[in-house]
C-alpha cells in the first residue's frame, strides 16, 4: 500500500536525522538510504502523486544536510541540486503557486549557498542566496504575516550579509543585515 510505504520513508527519514543528532553515522546512513529508495520507488510507481515528490525532495534536503555537515561536499551538493530539481522542473511547474513547495525550495537555495559559502565559492554562494531572496521576498508580499516566511527571511538576509562581508562589500553586507534585522522585527 502507498500510503504506509509513505509512512516507512517519513519514519526512516526522522530516524536518520536521529541517528545523525546522536552520531551514529552508520546508522544514519543507512536510514537515509531507505528512505530515499522507499520515496524513490513511490515516484516511479506513482509519478502522478506530487506528494510522493515532495518528500522524495524534503529527505534529500535533510541527507544533503547531514553530508555537509559531515564535509562530504560533493555529494552534499548534488544531492541538493537534486532536490532543488524536484521542485523546479515537477512541483512547482504543477503547482506554481504552493507556498509550502516555494518555500522549500528556497531554503534548498539558502542550503546551496551554506556550502558555496563554506567552499570558498563566494560568488556562487551569493546567487544561490539572491535566489532564495528572491523567493523569499516574493512569499513575505504575499503572505505578509507567515511566520515562518520571516524567519527564512531573516535568515537569508544573514547569511547574503556574511556572504557580501566576506567579498569585502562592506556597505551591501551592512544593507542585508539590517534586512535580516527588519525581517525578524515583524516576528516579535
Amino acid at each position: 500500500r502507498p500510503d504506509l510505504q509513505q509512512q516507512l520513508g517519513q519514519r526512516c527519514s526522522t530516524l536518520a536525522a536521529v541517528h545523525g543528532k546522536l552520531g551514529e553515522h552508520t546508522q544514519a546512513e543507512a536510514a537515509y538510504r531507505r528512505a530515499l529508495a522507499t520515496f524513490r520507488l513511490l515516484v516511479n510507481d506513482y509519478p502522478g502523486h506530487a506528494e510522493y515528490r515532495q518528500d522524495l525532495a524534503l529527505c534529500l534536503n535533510g541527507y544533503a544536510n547531514w553530508l555537509l555537515q559531515r564535509g562530504q561536499w560533493e555529494l552534499a551538493e548534488s544531492t541538493f541540486t537534486e532536490a532543488a530539481a524536484i521542485y523546479e522542473q515537477y512541483l512547482l511547474k504543477r503547482f506554481p503557486k504552493h507556498l509550502q513547495w516555494r518555500q522549500e525550495l528556497a531554503m534548498c537555495y539558502a542550503n546551496l549557498g551554506v556550502l558555496c559559502r563554506q567552499r570558498s565559492r563566494l560568488s556562487e554562494a551569493e546567487e544561490y542566496y539572491r535566489k532564495c531572496l528572491d523567493l523569499l521576498h516574493q512569499l513575505a508580499r504575499e503572505c505578509p504575516d507567515h511566520a515562518g516566511v520571516q524567519k527564512d527571511l531573516g535568515r537569508a538576509h544573514y547569511n547574503m550579509a556574511v556572504c557580501l562581508a566576506a567579498r569585502k562589500r562592506l556597505p551591501e553586507a551592512r544593507m542585508a543585515c539590517t534586512e535580516a534585522v527588519i525581517a525578524y522585527q515583524h516576528l516579535t
